[in-house]
């Protein structure tokens, strides 16, 4: 039975690292980086959904952009 533990410790660290590598090297989406992507998919929504309401932002945060500065070149 003493035999067993050194083997048990050494399994068990080789799947914690196993499993280190892959949360946190392999498997890491970088679209959890955006805060609000990161709140949508809390929210329980779709991938797909949450990545269309950041498009829809950044599109409507162009147009903004591109109306302000039609604006300031026509006056």
């Amino acid at each position: 039975m003493n035999q067993a533990f050194p083997i048990i410790g050494m399994f068990a660290a080789l799947l914690f690292l196993t499993w280190g590598v892959l949360h946190f090297c392999l498997l890491h989406n970088p679209d959890f980086d955006n805060p609000v992507y990161a709140n949508c998919i809390r929210g329980l929504h779709s991938p797909h959904d949450c990545e269309l309401r950041i498009l829809d932002r950044q599109v409507a945060r162009d147009r903004a952009r591109h109306i302000a500065q039609s604006a300031k070149g026509s006056e």
